[in-house]
């Protein structure tokens, strides 16, 4: 039995004729025979029906318990957490998965709503990256009500990171943030880097970004290295912030096709 593209198939080995094999020197000759395939589960169909049921659950206990203590309730805000979790997984799912549809948008937008219900100073600047560059990639503005209140937030903690500085800018042009420093260290140098160069280097740059730097960056994050854990805990590796610096440069990413970690379709999705 063996696998290809999502089936196993049977196959039925016969010993070779005598003459065939001394003909060829081998005395061990088989010919196989295919028969039919035996279909397999596909594990992202399973996990986006089991991510949708979680979803589902937890939101649905969420506004009970929410409609009985209010927001402030630490059960309420437990669930919040769970919930921008759910989501985001759900995001990375479908991404991994090929889906590219108006239901992509839509779990990115779950995130962002308890994102910016839950975000705190103190949380991590990759996470805040990653969903300020998500909104670029996918086109969302101003106008949507999570995004604004967590611009507020952000302004109000007065954030001081160069590159959500950048993100936040051009989501919002009146921003008025400038600094420049990084909160998640000076392996992100490389980022100021690609924001100030020729379009041409900076493609050469972001390359040498995605091979060199970005997945290390992130070893404090859940996901990372989650590819060696046992059962289906992997969504796959995507620098989503690329496309946003692709998108803030106008760059072309022809060349950054091939490039593991970059999430080429997302760059050419329309909504």
């Amino acid at each position: 039995m063996f696998y290809s593209y999502g089936r196993y198939y049977r196959f039925k080995l016969t010993a070779a004729q005598q003459s065939k094999r001394e003909e060829k020197h081998r005395p061990f000759m088989f010919t196989a025979q295919l028969e039919n395939a035996i279909p397999v589960p596909d594990p992202y169909k399973e996990l986006v029906e089991k991510s949708n049921q979680d979803i589902a659950h937890f939101e649905e206990l969420v506004a009970k318990v929410c409609a009985q203590r209010g927001e402030s309730d630490r059960g309420v805000r437990n669930g919040f957490y769970t919930l921008l979790s759910r989501y985001e997984n759900r995001f990375r799912i479908l991404y991994s998965e090929g889906n590219h549809d108006a239901e992509l948008k839509h779990a990115f937008l779950g995130r962002l709503h308890y994102y910016a219900k839950t975000w705190d100073k103190e949380d991590g600047c990759l996470e805040l990256i990653d969903v300020l560059s998500l909104a670029i990639a996918l086109g969302i503005s101003i106008k949507n009500e999570d995004l604004a209140v967590l611009l507020q937030k952000i302004h109000a903690a007065n954030y001081q990171d160069y590159f959500v500085d950048v993100l936040a800018r051009h989501l919002y042009p009146t921003w008025q943030g400038n600094c420049q420093e990084f909160i998640c260290g000076e392996e992100m140098e490389i980022i100021r880097r690609i924001l100030r160069s020729p379009k041409d280097e900076a493609v050469t740059l972001l390359a040498e970004y995605l091979r060199n730097v970005w997945y290390d960056l992130h070893e404090d994050c859940s996901w990372y290295e989650s590819h060696k854990g046992k059962g289906p805990v992997y969504y796959g590796y995507w620098a989503f912030e690329a496309v946003a610096i692709v998108k803030i440069l106008g760059l072309d990413d022809a060349k950054l096709k091939q490039e593991q970690y970059y999430p080429y379709d997302l760059a050419h999705m329309s909504f």
